[in-house]
């Protein structure tokens, strides 16, 4: 029975060992991405011409998504042609084909994937049908997503695939090009001085820089409204508002009092609503890691300008990015500091974490108390009760020592069976009462046995280093054991 115990335990460890690395190296590839992503997307300038313009990104695409190994963009010219303005991975003779604008396939605002060998080419003579059927051998899915100006459909950025399908990943840094994209339309189309186009290009840059700190949402929210405001000649506020059923909350707010109730909060896609010589311009930001629906909302005098549809799209965008990526390196984070098994802090955390805590001392002058922890007899309970009771024991240990010290207090695993407390801001003295009633509290659990501890502790004040801090507390909780065993 024991060995069976032993056998689940070790597999179950495995289990969480092997899910934690898997979560390290998902969040290594997506930081490696973002990375990328900022590297590249920072040298792109609205002022180069459009063909290298549209090379740069469909370049940056294809290195940022791992399934696709071709790609192109497509454009509608002046005169109704449907044109290639990029390509990546094919000849570089479909520069020089013009096809009727009827035969695009028209996307949308959001990343589609498209089997364009089963795409209906019954519109098409059988020419253009064997040409598609050509340059698509091999290739099973392509990623398509549409290139707009203001509300005005221009094109396509498409990448092509040899796999089934698309990451939930892939798609989102796709949305991300394919804003930034129209973007640049916008302002090629309708930006023409050169002053507009430093302070439009500026606030993107800046919002692309927002991406690399590592900041709470709500901050990364209020520092991208404030730049995104910069931008139109005729913005006069915004907020950004979480809709939790029929509640709406403000979490960020500049210079917007009240809220008109003509507005509704209710789709994805911007929407605008005009009164009395003013607008509101409303939109989901999607994948926000929080309870409730989060909008943005826009205050302009008049109507909105089809470049500030761009700058708006652009945030929305990065927004859910920076959502995406905080989550994931706050699960990391959680998986790096904790311990898996009580929930205390790890060692390593500790390690880091008491560099800054003496610090914080040294410059207040105060003193906290560092406890070192030993849980007793824990070989016997596990060569008697099982490796399993044993573990319970030592989650219950840290529950009913979480549930005894403040919050502000902090536990550590330091060992297989040792534990740190650090009772910030508390003398010696505290420590004792501490110990005492934790002690009376660890008797009220429900085993057949009793579960005790020996301790040490020793006042921390800043300036001793830590080494002899822990060796003085070790000592004492040594000399704690020696008692206990009547020696």
């Amino acid at each position: 029975m024991t060995a069976f115990l032993i056998l689940v335990l070790s597999l179950f460890t495995f289990f969480l060992i092997s899910r934690f690395r898997s979560l390290k190296r998902t969040y290594k590839e997506y930081q490696e991405k973002q990375d990328l992503i900022l590297e590249k997307l920072a040298k792109l300038d609205p002022r180069v011409p459009e063909k290298e313009f549209f090379q740069e990104l469909l370049d940056t695409a294809l290195a940022l998504i791992p399934e696709a190994d071709k790609g192109s963009i497509s454009r509608i010219t002046e005169n109704g042609k449907w044109v290639f303005a990029a390509v990546r991975g094919y000849s570089s003779d479909l520069f020089r084909v013009e096809f009727p604008q009827e035969y695009m396939f028209r996307a949308g605002r959001e990343p589609v994937e498209v089997d364009f060998k089963s795409f209906n080419y019954r519109i098409m003579p059988p020419e253009t049908q064997d040409f598609f059927d050509s340059i698509l051998i091999n290739y099973k899915k392509s990623l398509v997503m549409g290139l707009f100006s203001g509300e005005r459909y221009l094109g396509n950025i498409s990448l092509d695939s040899p796999r089934d399908r698309f990451s939930e990943t892939s798609k989102k840094i796709m949305k991300a090009i394919g804003a930034i994209a129209s973007f640049y339309l916008h302002m090629k189309e309708i930006i023409g001085e050169e002053r507009m186009n430093r302070r439009i290009l500026s606030t993107i840059l800046t919002l692309l820089l927002l991406l690399r700190k590592n900041i709470p949402p709500d901050q990364f929210l209020t520092e991208s409204l404030e730049k995104l405001l910069e931008v139109g000649t005729n913005t006069k506020g915004g907020a950004i508002l979480v809709k939790e059923g029929e509640d709406l909350k403000t979490l960020v707010s500049i210079n917007v009092k009240e809220i008109p109730k003509f507005v509704v909060f209710d789709e994805e896609e911007i929407r605008v609503f005009e009164r009395e010589g003013e607008s509101w311009l409303v939109s989901k930001i999607p994948l926000f890691e929080r309870e409730g629906s989060v909008y943005i909302l826009l205050n302009l005098e008049g109507k909105p300008s089809d470049f500030l549809y761009g700058v708006m799209q652009t945030f929305i965008a990065l927004s859910s990015l920076y959502m995406r990526e905080y989550a994931l390196h706050k699960k990391y984070e959680e998986l790096a500091f904790r311990d898996p098994l009580t929930g205390a802090y790890t060692r390593h955390y500790f390690n880091e974490w008491i560099l800054n805590h003496l610090a914080y001392l040294r410059r207040s002058g105060k003193k906290s108390t560092l406890v070192i922890f030993d849980v007793d007899n824990l070989k016997q309970i596990n060569d008697t009760y099982g490796h399993l009771v044993g573990d319970e024991v030592l989650k219950d240990f840290v529950s009913t020592l979480k549930k005894t010290v403040r919050e502000t207090d902090l536990i550590f695993r330091y060992g297989g069976d040792e534990f740190l407390l650090v009772l910030i801001d508390a003398q010696k003295k505290n420590a004792e009462q501490v110990l005492q009633r934790f002690q009376e509290n660890l008797e009220r659990l429900p085993y057949p046995f009793k579960v005790t501890f020996s301790a040490g502790f020793e006042e921390i004040d800043g300036f001793e280093p830590i080494e002899i801090i822990l060796s003085k507390s070790d000592e004492k909780l040594y000399m704690d054991k020696l008692k206990k065993r009547g020696m």
